[in-house]
Protein backbone atom coordinates (compact mmCIF):
# COMPACT_ATOMS: atom_id res chain seq x y z
CA UNK A 1 0.00 0.00 0.00
CA UNK A 2 0.99 3.55 -0.74
CA UNK A 3 1.73 6.19 1.64
CA UNK A 4 0.11 9.50 0.82
CA UNK A 5 0.51 12.90 1.88
CA UNK A 6 -2.37 14.98 3.57
CA UNK A 7 -3.00 18.62 4.94
CA UNK A 8 -4.46 18.07 8.73
CA UNK A 9 -7.56 18.88 8.74
CA UNK A 10 -10.85 17.82 10.70
CA UNK A 11 -11.14 14.59 8.68
CA UNK A 12 -8.25 13.24 10.33
CA UNK A 13 -8.96 13.37 14.42
CA UNK A 14 -9.89 9.53 14.41
CA UNK A 15 -6.51 8.66 13.11
CA UNK A 16 -4.90 11.13 15.17
CA UNK A 17 -6.17 9.24 18.10
CA UNK A 18 -4.21 6.54 17.04
CA UNK A 19 -0.81 8.05 16.03
CA UNK A 20 1.82 6.67 18.57
CA UNK A 21 5.05 8.62 20.03
CA UNK A 22 5.61 6.96 23.19
CA UNK A 23 9.64 7.96 23.69
CA UNK A 24 8.53 12.12 23.01
CA UNK A 25 5.26 11.89 24.36
CA UNK A 26 4.99 15.76 24.13
CA UNK A 27 5.55 15.38 20.40
CA UNK A 28 2.24 12.81 20.34
CA UNK A 29 0.46 14.84 22.72
CA UNK A 30 1.35 18.32 19.89
CA UNK A 31 -0.33 16.41 17.47
CA UNK A 32 -3.25 14.85 18.98
CA UNK A 33 -4.36 17.92 21.20
CA UNK A 34 -2.82 21.24 19.20
CA UNK A 35 -1.81 20.67 15.61
CA UNK A 36 -5.42 21.17 14.35
CA UNK A 37 -6.23 23.88 16.33
CA UNK A 38 -3.13 25.90 15.40
CA UNK A 39 -3.42 24.70 11.63
CA UNK A 40 -7.42 26.07 11.24
CA UNK A 41 -5.78 29.56 12.98
CA UNK A 42 -3.04 29.36 9.73
CA UNK A 43 -0.24 29.50 12.40
CA UNK A 44 0.95 26.29 11.29
CA UNK A 45 1.17 24.01 8.65
CA UNK A 46 0.80 20.00 10.23
CA UNK A 47 1.51 17.44 6.69
CA UNK A 48 0.42 13.89 7.52
CA UNK A 49 1.92 10.69 5.88
CA UNK A 50 -0.50 8.17 5.65
CA UNK A 51 -0.78 4.65 4.85
CA UNK A 52 -3.99 2.86 4.72
CA UNK A 53 -5.81 4.55 8.02
CA UNK A 54 -2.67 5.21 10.13
CA UNK A 55 -0.15 8.26 10.10
CA UNK A 56 2.98 6.56 9.54
CA UNK A 57 4.45 10.05 10.43
CA UNK A 58 4.19 13.89 10.55
CA UNK A 59 5.91 17.42 10.24
CA UNK A 60 4.90 20.41 11.38
CA UNK A 61 6.44 23.98 9.32
CA UNK A 62 5.60 27.74 10.59
CA UNK A 63 7.91 30.65 9.51
CA UNK A 64 9.84 32.28 12.64
CA UNK A 65 13.51 34.24 12.61
CA UNK A 66 16.67 33.63 14.94
CA UNK A 67 18.99 35.66 16.02
CA UNK A 68 22.61 33.78 14.77
CA UNK A 69 26.02 35.31 15.90
CA UNK A 70 28.59 35.97 13.02
CA UNK A 71 30.43 32.66 13.40
CA UNK A 72 27.37 30.24 12.93
CA UNK A 73 26.18 32.59 10.10
CA UNK A 74 29.82 31.86 8.07
CA UNK A 75 28.98 28.28 9.13
CA UNK A 76 25.64 28.15 7.68
CA UNK A 77 26.86 30.46 4.35
CA UNK A 78 24.18 33.00 5.16
CA UNK A 79 24.57 36.87 3.93
CA UNK A 80 22.63 39.48 5.97
CA UNK A 81 23.23 43.20 5.98
CA UNK A 82 25.50 45.11 7.83
CA UNK A 83 25.16 44.78 11.60
CA UNK A 84 22.38 42.35 10.98
CA UNK A 85 22.28 39.40 12.95
CA UNK A 86 18.00 38.25 12.67
CA UNK A 87 17.72 35.60 10.43
CA UNK A 88 14.16 34.74 8.80
CA UNK A 89 13.48 31.44 8.58
CA UNK A 90 11.29 28.12 8.23
CA UNK A 91 10.87 26.04 11.82
CA UNK A 92 10.48 22.49 11.76
CA UNK A 93 8.46 22.57 14.78
CA UNK A 94 8.12 18.99 15.21
CA UNK A 95 8.89 15.72 13.07
CA UNK A 96 7.99 12.40 14.61
CA UNK A 97 7.31 8.70 13.20
CA UNK A 98 4.78 6.82 14.31
CA UNK A 99 6.01 4.12 16.29
CA UNK A 100 4.40 1.06 14.41
CA UNK A 101 6.46 2.34 11.35
CA UNK A 102 9.76 2.87 12.78
CA UNK A 103 12.93 1.98 11.31
CA UNK A 104 11.83 1.87 7.60
CA UNK A 105 13.42 5.20 6.40
CA UNK A 106 9.57 7.48 7.20
CA UNK A 107 11.68 9.47 9.47
CA UNK A 108 14.31 10.27 6.43
CA UNK A 109 11.46 10.16 4.13
CA UNK A 110 9.44 13.36 6.11
CA UNK A 111 12.34 15.06 6.83
CA UNK A 112 13.21 15.16 2.83
CA UNK A 113 9.70 16.30 1.89
CA UNK A 114 9.84 18.98 4.78
CA UNK A 115 13.60 20.50 3.73
CA UNK A 116 11.92 20.51 -0.14
CA UNK A 117 8.32 22.22 1.25
CA UNK A 118 10.64 24.66 3.13
CA UNK A 119 12.86 25.89 -0.13
CA UNK A 120 9.81 26.61 -1.94
CA UNK A 121 9.03 28.76 1.08
CA UNK A 122 12.15 30.08 0.50
CA UNK A 123 11.66 30.92 -3.34
CA UNK A 124 8.27 32.64 -2.39
CA UNK A 125 9.63 34.73 0.41
CA UNK A 126 13.73 34.80 1.10
CA UNK A 127 13.84 32.58 4.37
CA UNK A 128 17.83 31.12 4.11
CA UNK A 129 17.68 28.22 6.50
CA UNK A 130 15.16 25.77 7.98
CA UNK A 131 15.77 25.91 12.04
CA UNK A 132 14.68 23.21 14.45
CA UNK A 133 15.02 22.05 18.18
CA UNK A 134 16.19 18.51 18.30
CA UNK A 135 15.57 16.20 21.70
CA UNK A 136 19.56 14.83 22.13
CA UNK A 137 17.78 11.42 20.89
CA UNK A 138 17.03 13.15 17.84
CA UNK A 139 20.15 15.37 17.61
CA UNK A 140 22.64 12.63 15.45
CA UNK A 141 20.03 12.05 13.03
CA UNK A 142 19.92 15.80 12.18
CA UNK A 143 23.40 16.23 12.05
CA UNK A 144 23.63 13.19 9.82
CA UNK A 145 21.12 14.99 7.58
CA UNK A 146 24.09 18.09 7.58
CA UNK A 147 22.07 19.94 10.12
CA UNK A 148 24.53 22.37 11.90
CA UNK A 149 24.50 23.10 15.71
CA UNK A 150 23.40 26.52 16.50
CA UNK A 151 23.21 26.50 20.79
CA UNK A 152 21.51 24.89 23.16
CA UNK A 153 17.60 25.93 23.87
CA UNK A 154 16.56 28.66 26.38
CA UNK A 155 15.27 25.49 28.21
CA UNK A 156 18.52 23.63 27.90
CA UNK A 157 17.11 20.74 27.13
CA UNK A 158 17.34 20.93 23.28
CA UNK A 159 19.62 21.89 20.40
CA UNK A 160 18.64 25.03 18.32
CA UNK A 161 19.88 23.22 14.61
CA UNK A 162 19.99 24.61 11.23
CA UNK A 163 20.36 23.68 7.31
CA UNK A 164 20.39 26.08 4.56
CA UNK A 165 18.49 25.68 1.79
CA UNK A 166 20.08 27.08 -0.88
CA UNK A 167 21.07 24.27 -2.34
CA UNK A 168 17.24 22.70 -2.33
CA UNK A 169 16.33 26.34 -4.27
CA UNK A 170 18.84 25.64 -6.82
CA UNK A 171 17.26 21.74 -7.28
CA UNK A 172 13.86 23.18 -8.05
CA UNK A 173 15.17 25.82 -9.69
CA UNK A 174 16.87 23.47 -12.10
CA UNK A 175 13.86 20.84 -12.33
CA UNK A 176 11.07 23.02 -12.53
CA UNK A 177 12.84 26.19 -13.47
CA UNK A 178 12.80 30.09 -12.10
CA UNK A 179 9.15 30.93 -12.04
CA UNK A 180 7.85 27.63 -11.52
CA UNK A 181 6.02 28.97 -8.10
CA UNK A 182 4.41 31.80 -10.21
CA UNK A 183 0.83 31.60 -10.54
CA UNK A 184 -0.29 32.20 -13.92
CA UNK A 185 -2.31 36.07 -14.10
CA UNK A 186 -4.90 34.93 -16.42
Amino acid sequence: MKIKKEYLCSNHIEMLLKFKCKDEEFIEQFLKNEALSLTEKNLIQTVLFIKGDNIVGFYSLFNDSISIDGTKRRELKIKLQQGKSVVPTVNLHYLATNEDFRGIGIGTMLLEDAILTAAKVSVLSGMPIIILESTNSAKGFYQKNNFIHIRKSQCGRLSIMAKNLSEYKDYLFKRFGRDFLLLDAD
